[in-house]
């Protein structure tokens, strides 16, 4: 595409000269901005969250206001600032953010539609419209996964046929991490290969966008940004934004990556045989493989890795963190997650109650929006903590599963290594290590490790490694393992047998009780 449109000065011609010795981070999560700062060795300077809220109007909806990215971001900075005794010298600015929402901007680079982001799965009719023209073999073939309502075309779509002025207004569909670059540099209309892949509209095997494909279903190319790699710089920190941030204006900043792709390699996986388990509110497990794999049932996606050549494969639990939060949320609403934790650790084992975390549908391996929370066991001598801990077993329950798929495709994972907030947890924890049956490995940046994978492309970026597999093997972590309780494991895996058939057995009453839902619709308003 030659539209890709500047809001200010440019193009810019980046010189190494005179490079200093950090990198700032933004990582657009889904609860938060995490504002992170490294130096140009690996070392996590200082790091700080900006939570803003998440709309639920209507079940199977979630929408966030893009602004709150951009003023998330302003506040972290400031706050990060004010927590150091100097202000830092910053050679590169880089960027993250979740994946498969449908961010709408207008030619101006305001949002026309709250972004749907990653777990809204309001796109069903699209789906099921994009089916009736192309099998799911045909689009797995073609994007390397299947048409789901948890990627960004089905909502495009759904934008299209329900939201008609936004949609009119509407010049580029992006993600969340491009908005807040677009914010720091004043352009628009550009994204990055990984993000690319999770949209439904990217032809995988070719690297771009599927014209023919698009043209079929309506939505005109030009919707569409422009691709680039992660670790390339795409301008520099303009004046305006420079002085929002209290930060010096010319800073250079590169694309950046999606979550997913960042985690992967903040997780220092460089190849086949070590992989990762992300754990936030959605959690995932990811390794790096030289194409896509051949999976006939379609259960995993595929997404390029920051240097635009591997492929990530992915298992997606769509419900993991969020599970955790609404459980306490309903039934242990005045105590922390420390104490609440501390009470499940006394519960008898086995736990009589078992749970689909399904709040929002599930990704990886059963690909069903229409999937929602269930509890099996429940009686009148059942307690809310059961019930609470039922959804964290049914959480490593659903990693399990995922798991699993990658023995089916005969790719070997040797070593496991745990990002994310939920890494907090050691309870939880020692639970999924338990159910998995295998040591895990705890990163040291667990909770920035998304950002830290930002801040390994940015050394790419600025010339400081040739390849991020060199900026790896310059970076020196120690590990510390969490061991598996083998006793507990086998009892786990009675339990799981029974979780697994759960689901098949709910299966046809999740799209009944839908439907049935959808025909009272107005009574959601």
């Amino acid at each position: 595409m030659d539209d890709t449109k500047s809001l200010g000065k440019g193009p810019y011609q980046w010189s190494s000269k005179g490079m200093s010795e950090n990198i700032l981070v933004y990582d657009i999560g889904t609860s938060s901005v995490k504002t992170a700062l490294f130096s140009l060795e690996g070392a996590l300077v200082s790091a700080v969250s900006i939570p803003y809220t998440t709309t639920y109007q209507r079940p199977g909806w979630a929408e966030q206001d893009p602004q709150s990215f951009w003023n998330a971001a302003i506040e972290g900075t400031h706050t990060l600032l004010e927590s150091l005794d100097a202000k830092p010298s910053i050679a590169i600015i880089s960027v993250c953010g979740h994946m498969n929402g449908m961010l709408a901007i207008d030619d101006k680079g305001l949002p026309t539609y709250p972004e749907i982001i990653h777990c809204d799965t309001r796109s069903v009719d699209e789906v099921a419209f994009i089916q009736n023209l192309y099998s799911q073999q045909d689009i797995y073939r073609i994007t390397g996964n299947r048409i789901d309502e948890f990627l960004t075309l089905p909502k495009l779509l759904w934008l299209k046929a329900n939201q008609e002025d936004a949609y009119k207004r509407t010049r580029f569909v992006i993600n969340a991490k491009d908005y807040v670059r677009m914010c720091l540099i004043a352009v628009l209309g550009t994204t990055d290969f990984s993000d690319a892949s999770l949209t439904g509209a990217l032809n995988i095997r070719e690297k771009q966008w599927d014209e023919g494909y698009l043209a079929s279903l309506g939505i005109p190319l030009s919707l569409f940004p422009s691709l680039h790699l992660s670790t390339e710089i795409e301008g520099f920190l303009s004046k305006e934004s420079a002085k929002l941030l209290h930060l010096s204006s010319g800073i250079p900043v590169c694309y950046g990556a999606g979550d997913a792709a960042s985690a992967t390699r903040g997780a220092m996986v460089s190849d086949v045989g070590s992989a990762y388990i992300s754990l936030g509110s959605s959690a995932w497990i990811s390794t790096l493989y030289p194409t896509m794999v051949d999976d006939p049932l379609m259960r995993m996606q595929h997404f390029y890795d920051l240097d635009g050549k591997k492929i990530n494969v992915c298992g997606t639990v769509q419900n993991a963190g969020s599970a955790l939060q609404w459980a306490k949320d309903r039934f242990s609403p005045s105590i922390r997650f420390d104490v609440l934790e501390q009470q499940l650790s006394r519960l008898p084992m086995p736990n009589r109650v078992i749970a689909l975390p399904y709040l929002m549908g599930e990704r990886t391996p059963h690909w069903d929006a229409y999937a929602r929370t269930a509890f099996l066991g429940v009686s009148q001598a059942t307690t809310t903590l059961e019930m609470t801990l039922s959804l964290y077993e049914g959480v490593a329950y659903a990693l399990y599963e995922t798991e699993k798929v990658y023995d089916d495709l005969k790719i070997p994972i040797k070593t496991l290594t745990l990002l994310g907030g939920g890494v907090k947890s050691t309870f939880w924890l020692e639970m999924i290590a338990s159910v998995f049956g295998r040591p895990l490995s705890v990163h040291p940046h667990y909770q920035n490790g998304t950002s830290f994978g930002a801040a390994l492309c940015a050394m790419v970026a600025n010339k400081t490694y040739a390849s991020l597999e060199d900026a790896i093997a310059s970076v020196s972590l120690t590990f510390h393992t969490i061991e598996p309780d083998m006793h507990k494991h086998e009892i786990y895996m009675q339990y799981y047998s029974l979780y697994t058939k759960m689901y098949q057995s709910l299966k046809p009453l999740f799209s009944d009780i839908y439907r049935l839902n959808k025909s009272y619709e107005e009574d959601f308003s």
